[in-house]
């Protein structure tokens, strides 16, 4: 099959997307290995199958965030590595590392607004709850 080529310009922006794509998944990689670690010390002394509170699904998470932030390396790595082909001397740590920077500031913002609309949900469904029991008494 042929290769489809691209200029560098769409080498660039496909750099910069698909770091931005990393960075969006870094963190919550991250996460998900860090509270693996927190329910394995968490738990009894008989580690990962102790107690019947450890169950394969964070495991199944973090192993599939991985695979996820691996592919997306390595096609981060093979559009750097073309971009560095078609035009020498490529600035492409800047586009990766602005890339990953955005991602993440992404996720941030994501995070940030979700964690807001849980909190009004919470409250609203406390306030439900306070008003429904008024009610009834």
């Amino acid at each position: 099959m042929n290769d489809a080529s691209f200029g560098p310009k769409e080498l660039a922006l496909a750099v910069t997307g698909l770091a931005g794509i990393l960075g969006f998944v870094l963190p919550v990689m991250l996460a998900a290995w860090v509270k693996l670690l927190f329910k394995w010390v968490d738990a009894d002394r008989s580690g990962l199958t102790g107690g019947g509170q450890f169950t394969g699904v964070p495991l199944l998470w973090a192993m599939m965030l991985s695979a996820v932030c691996v592919f997306f390396s390595g096609m981060l790595l093979q559009a750097a590595g073309q971009l560095r082909q078609v035009q020498v001397e490529a600035p492409v740590f800047a586009q990766t590392a602005w890339g990953i920077a955005t991602g993440i500031a992404f996720w941030g913002v994501y995070a940030l607004t979700l964690a807001a609309l849980r909190k009004d949900w919470e409250r609203d469904q406390q306030r439900r709850r306070s008003g429904a029991g008024a009610g009834l008494r």
